[in-house]
């Protein structure tokens, strides 16, 4: 096959070197079958496959495909192939890894929504675990103990969707690389409880593009507000979480602000958070400074069982921080929500170096006995965590807890601290998202 430059709805055979740590499979070019990009990515596929794949989208010297269907290839590319044999009924496999399971999902490699549906449960644990490995590896850490706690509810989890609808008024997720609305396939969505939701979509919002559906698995209630509308963003939801262990926290809170998507795991998130602040304040007491705070989840749910003295430091408006309310059946109010509220710091952690006066003040004076960090994808820059340790809180020796979606920049992360005398007691992937390429990693870090 004679390709100058790959394009999109081109098709190539490949060979998959390694699922890369976005779920995709690593592939290159053969020799002599074209210029760049000649490295890239493909939905779909699994190492050691052989595989005829559709170009969906160059960028920045890299490909983009999806392992294409039997259905779908042109003559001419049977042609150009010698009459292939394919080992799969569906799909254009001309090699098939002995992990691969049939997709219990008959939009997988059509709808964007899942990357692990073509490898067993349990597989996309041990897959999950490798990835986090060779973060590590690839910063020189060495760690090979890691733990990992599958999700309790696999299927139906999602408690946060935003969904499409197309022109047919047919709802779903868009396919991958494109803005495509796939339509949810006949038997259901597996993220989200999608028929269910469809019993109750109003249909006044028939006509919307997006919509932003909320789900609290404890309560049965949903939400649907047209995304980014005047509703959407004066909205507000409630989610149970059961938690402390045998009561109810409900937390209110605006529609538009981030809550994790899966409350089956949170409850184990939070008893993890618990045993290593159970080994770091023995006396059940003591301050914590809470980067990345948001609304105090993790320190708001703790204080029911400890006594906290929170500073917790975000991006959002000290308004946004402290609108959401924490309520449990048995015990009330979070103790430490006032608290929390009155020692709320709104600042740049990507920017410690234009912090206030008076914050810099504030933290320094308040000399925490441990440290917890809840960033997002993009991590704790090491060179935040240099002001943060020099001259926030110079004389800090206390414990860290580290909880991180993104396993690259966690790694990235880990030296700033290992360099000051830390090393890692323990760290425990949860997995928040099964069946796509993303998990939740704690790390707990002692001196």
């Amino acid at each position: 096959m004679d390709i100058k430059k790959l394009r999109r709805d081109d098709y190539v055979v490949l060979d998959c070197k390694a699922l890369a740590a976005e779920g995709m499979g690593l592939c290159h070019l053969p020799e002599g079958l074209g210029r760049a990009p000649t490295t890239g990515f493909v939905w779909g596929v699994l190492e050691g496959e052989t595989f005829i794949a559709r170009i969906a989208k160059t960028h920045s010297g890299v490909f983009f495909g999806v392992l294409a269907t039997r259905a779908e290839l042109p003559e001419e590319i049977l042609a150009l192939n010698e009459e292939p044999v394919f080992v799969d009924e569906e799909f254009a496999l001309l090699k098939k890894s002995p992990r691969r399971v049939v997709s219990d999902c008959s939009n997988f490699v059509y709808c964007g929504g899942c990357k692990l549906r073509h490898i067993s449960y349990q597989d996309s644990l041990d897959v999950k675990r490798g990835w986090m490995q060779n973060h590590l590896r690839r910063e020189k850490i060495s760690f090979e103990n890691i733990e990992i706690v599958p999700s309790p509810v696999t299927e139906g989890y999602r408690n946060h969707v935003q969904i499409h609808i197309n022109k047919h008024r047919a709802r779903g997720f868009y396919a991958p690389f494109s803005y495509t609305t796939v339509p949810f396939p006949e038997e259901g969505c597996r993220l989200y409880p999608q028929k269910e939701a469809d019993a109750k979509f109003p249909e006044e919002l028939s006509l919307e593009r997006v919509v932003r559906i909320r789900h609290d698995a404890w309560s049965q209630n949903f939400q649907f507000t047209a995304f980014n509308s005047p509703a959407d963003k004066s909205a507000r939801f409630a989610y149970h979480i059961e938690y402390p262990t045998g009561t109810v926290t409900t937390i209110e809170q605006s529609n538009t602000a981030f809550f994790q998507v899966n409350n089956h795991a949170l409850p184990l998130w939070l008893k993890q958070i618990e045993q290593y602040f159970a080994v770091s304040l023995p006396q059940k007491k003591g301050r914590v400074l809470e980067l990345f705070s948001g609304s105090g989840f993790i320190t708001r749910h703790l204080s029911y069982s400890y006594a906290l003295d929170v500073v917790g430091i975000d991006t959002l408006k000290k308004s946004e921080a402290t609108s959401a309310s924490y309520h449990n059946d048995q015990y009330g109010d979070a103790p430490s929500g006032k608290y929390f509220g009155d020692n709320y710091i709104q600042a740049d952690l990507t920017n410690l170096s234009v912090l206030k006066d008076k914050d810099r003040l504030r933290i320094r004076e308040f000399q925490p006995d441990i440290l917890l960090l809840n960033p997002p994808r993009s991590g704790f820059a090491p060179s935040q965590s240099d002001i943060l340790f020099e001259e926030l809180i110079p004389s800090f020796t206390g414990n860290i807890v580290y909880s991180s979606c993104n396993g690259a920049t966690l790694a990235r992360d880990l030296p700033a601290f290992l360099k000051r005398g830390y090393s890692i007691a323990e760290m425990k992937i949860l997995d928040f998202f099964p069946f796509t390429a993303h998990f939740e990693i704690l790390v707990f870090l002692t001196r």
